[in-house]
């Protein structure tokens, strides 16, 4: 630690920024000079400041994601994707043919990307931008979706759910649901939250029966699951807390047939 009168470089280095003091007493000083007034005698060093500090560099990556019809994950080409929040709002790109799409040179962090296509209209959705987080939209014609966007925050103290025989059983956990799914289909459920050292997972729960595993992950900031849905029915969506203090999130869920 930097005593007083010293800083620290940007080398983690000490600086002394202070005035060479003579080796002589007051007494002395003033039988030298004219006067005892406090001026500082002729070619008296000044203190050279050092360099600044550098500043803090945010990191850059690049935002990946595709906007999908169902059924079939048939790309959808020419949407509009704009970048709502941030120090990067107000950005935007449109997607190709494939329907994927591309944000290079943003930065790091939570982002919240508004997507409108000229054949579903506009959807919104936030994600951790840190380089392996992509941020994909799936569309259905009416009548051939069940889907949700909710955002939440579970606590320690916060109601518990039964899941037996799984490490998710007896802690907090949030429902969503039921998702009415007309016919087979293909389902994708992904939750997100910011890091932080308090973990979440999620289960999928069908006519009073778990039909996912535990969908475990530590410490990070995304799971995702999708595949085939070969029931119908209502379906319900458990988000667990298996942390000791509380964490937000957000829950995306698509079933399309």
């Amino acid at each position: 630690m930097p005593n007083e009168g010293e800083s620290m470089n940007s080398h983690g280095r000490v600086d002394i920024r202070r005035r060479i003091a003579f080796a002589t007493t007051p007494i002395v000083m003033c039988l030298l000079f004219a006067s005892c007034g406090g001026s500082e005698p002729p070619g008296s060093p000044t203190p050279t400041p050092g360099p600044p500090a550098p500043s803090p560099i945010s990191s850059t990556i690049s935002l990946l994601g595709g906007v999908y019809a169902e059924p079939g994950s048939r790309g959808i080409d020419g949407a509009t994707l704009t970048l709502l929040d941030g120090p990067d709002a107000g950005r935007t790109t449109s997607t190709g043919a494939d329907g994927r799409f591309r944000f290079d040179g943003v930065r790091t962090g939570q982002v919240t990307t508004s997507v409108v296509t000229s054949e579903f209209g506009e959807d919104r959705a936030w994600v951790y931008a840190n380089g392996s987080n992509p941020l994909e939209f799936h569309f259905a014609p009416e009548g051939r979706s069940a889907r949700g966007t909710f955002q939440g925050t579970l606590r320690a103290s916060d109601p518990t759910c039964i899941s037996p025989g799984t490490t998710h059983d007896g802690k907090p956990c949030q429902r969503y649901g039921p998702f009415d799914v007309a016919a087979p289909g293909t389902f994708w459920v992904t939750l997100d939250w910011l890091p932080g050292p308090n973990e979440l997972d999620f289960e999928i729960w069908r006519n009073g029966v778990r039909i996912t595993g535990v969908n475990h992950q530590m410490f990070g900031t995304r799971l995702s699951l999708g595949g085939g849905n070969p029931f119908s029915g209502p379906f319900e969506v458990r988000v667990v807390y298996v942390g000791s203090t509380s964490q937000s999130y957000q829950l995306r869920v698509t079933y399309t047939w």
